[in-house]
């Protein structure tokens, strides 16, 4: 992901500015960034899972969030 760090950096501080001047600053605001493609990035996955190993995977990782939350 490429994105403008310097437009990162005016907005943040556009912002603080505006807060500290006791003005009302919007929710999040999104900027622009774009996918870089390099030698590691993989091409989209064109094979669907069956509804079964959707299934499977989907209650592995409600197990996992369990024992997380449970502390194990």
């Amino acid at each position: 992901i490429k994105q403008d760090f310097r437009l990162l950096g005016q907005t943040s501080v556009d912002r603080l500015l505006q807060l500290s001047q006791g003005q009302t600053v919007k929710g999040n605001q999104l900027l622009p960034v774009s996918l870089v493609k390099r030698k590691t990035t993989l091409p989209p996955n064109t094979q669907t899972a069956s509804p079964q190993a959707l299934a499977d995977s989907l209650m592995q990782l409600a197990r996992q969030i369990s024992r997380l939350e449970s502390g194990q």
